[in-house]
C-alpha cells in the first residue's frame, strides 16, 4: 500500500499527471497504476495461497513416483491437477507447479521452459504406460473400461510426431532411467511432472474412472505438454496485458493456481500469450458462484478460453518449434505472415506452418475472407 499512497500525495501536491497527458499517455498510466495495484493484491494472494498450498506427504523411496491428489515434489519440481467430474467444456483441474532455479535470461514471455535442465536431450520422449494399460485392461469396473485414456495416449504420441520434433514413442530396453512413466487407476486426479526429471521417470497419472475429469484428449496432451515443460499460460508475468485475476471470485483453497511464476526462465521463446493454448486455463475455473475468476480484456476473443482444445494451438506449436530447435536446418525456407519454419519426426523437409486463416508455402496467401 505504500505505492499507493505515494501515489495519493503526487498527485496532491501536482495535480494529476493525467490532467496534462494525451490520450495514449492517460491509457498508460492508468495501465501502470492499475498494473502496480494488482501487483499489490498479487504479493498478498501469494502469502495466502502459500498457506492454503496443500504439502506433499513424505513417501517412502519405494512410492516416490506415485501419484495421488496431492502436490508431488521432485528434483525442485512439483505438480498437481484434479479433475472434478464437472461436466464443463474444459475440465476443471487443479494444478500447481514449481519450476527450476531462477536463471536471469532477460524478458518475461515465455510458454515452454527454455533453460536446459528440464528439456529432453534431441527431442527424444519415451514413454512407458504399462501401469495404466495393466490396470485397465484388468478391470471390470465399467467406469473403467469405457475409458479412452490409452487410446488418446497414442493419438498424442502421434500428434507430437506428425506436427513437431519431438519424438513422443514406447520405451524400449535399450532407454535408461529418464522417461515418462505412465500410471492410471482410480485414485487421485489427472498429473504430470514438470519436464524432464533427472536421473529417474516423469510422472504423469490419470485416474480412468470416467467420471472424475481426466477422460478426454484435451486432458491427455495438457500432461504430456507439462512433461515437455510446458506452463500455464495464465501463470505468465506478462498476464495482466492480456486479463486480470478476480482473487475474490475465486474457491477457497484456489489461489495457488494463479501465481505467476517468478523467474525468467522462459524468455527465449517470446511467444505471445495464447487463449487457445492447450495450457490455458478456462476463464471460469474454480469459481465460488456465477461470476468468472479471469477477465480477459478482449471481449471479442474471451471465448476462445472456453473452446475444447484437442490438437496444438498455433502458438503452442511456434514454442515448441522454438524451444526444441525443430526447425534448426531450414535457414533457406522464409516463412512470411508469422509463420515458421520445422522438419517433424516424420517429414523431413522443411515446411512452413501458417497462423489461421493464412495458407501458401510460404504463408504468403489469405485463405477465403479471413472471416470463416
Amino acid at each position: 500500500m505504500r505505492l499507493v499512497i505515494c501515489l495519493c500525495l503526487l498527485y496532491v501536491a501536482n495535480g494529476s499527471p493525467l490532467s496534462h497527458s494525451s490520450k495514449k499517455e492517460v491509457w498508460s498510466i492508468e495501465r501502470e497504476l492499475e498494473n502496480a495495484i494488482d501487483e499489490i493484491l498479487h504479493e498478498k494472494q501469494i502469502d495466502k495461497a502459500k498457506r492454503e498450498m496443500v504439502k506433499p506427504k513424505k513417501e517412502d523411496a519405494n512410492k516416490t513416483n506415485k501419484i495421488k491428489s496431492e502436490t508431488i515434489c521432485e528434483n525442485n519440481n512439483c505438480h498437481k491437477a484434479q479433475g472434478n467430474g464437472s461436466g464443463n467444456p474444459l475440465p476443471n483441474m487443479q494444478d500447481g507447479h514449481k519450476t527450476q532455479p531462477k536463471q536471469d535470461l532477460g524478458g518475461t514471455k515465455r510458454h515452454i521452459d527454455t533453460s536446459s535442465s528440464g528439456k529432453w536431450d534431441g527431442g527424444d520422449i519415451p514413454y512407458d504406460a504399462t501401469e495404466l494399460l495393466n490396470f485397465f485392461e484388468g478391470s471390470s469396473d465399467s467406469d473403467v473400461t469405457q475409458s479412452s485414456i490409452p487410446g488418446y495416449i497414442n493419438a498424442a504420441a502421434n500428434l507430437f510426431k506428425t506436427k513437431t520434433c519431438l519424438n513422443v514413442r514406447e520405451r524400449d530396453g535399450a532407454d535408461g532411467a529418464e522417461y515418462v512413466k505412465i500410471t492410471g487407476d482410480t485414485s487421485g486426479g489427472c498429473s504430470a511432472g514438470v519436464g524432464r526429471f533427472s536421473g529417474q521417470p516423469t510422472p504423469i497419472h490419470f485416474n480412468l474412472n470416467i467420471n472424475q475429469g481426466c477422460n478426454s484428449f484435451y486432458v491427455v496432451l495438457h500432461e504430456f505438454l507439462h512433461v515437455i515443460d510446458g506452463h500455464h499460460e495464465q501463470s505468465r508475468r506478462d498476464r495482466h496485458e492480456h486479463l486480470k485475476i478476480q482473487w475474490n471470485s475465486l474457491q477457497a483453497g484456489a489461489s495457488p493456481n494463479f501465481i505467476t511464476d517468478s523467474d525468467d526462465v522462459f524468455a527465449a521463446s517470446s511467444i505471445p500469450l495464447s487463449l487457445e493454448s492447450v495450457l490455458m486455463y478456462s476463464r471460469f475455473i474454480f469459481r465460488k458462484d456465477t461470476k468468472e475468476t479471469m477477465s480477459i480484456f478482449d471481449k471479442n476473443i474471451e471465448f476462445l478460453s472456453e473452446e475444447t482444445k484437442n490438437d496444438l494451438s498455433f502458438y503452442d506449436h511456434k514454442a515448441i518449434t522454438k524451444v526444441y530447435e525443430c526447425g534448426k536446418d531450414c535457414g533457406s525456407l522464409a516463412c512470411q505472415n508469422e509463420g515458421f519454419a520445422t522438419k517433424t519426426v516424420t517429414n523431413s523437409v522443411c515446411s512452413c506452418v501458417c497462423p489461421e486463416h493464412i495458407t501458401g508455402s510460404t504463408c504468403e496467401e489469405l485463405q477465403g475472407d479471413g472471416q470463416s
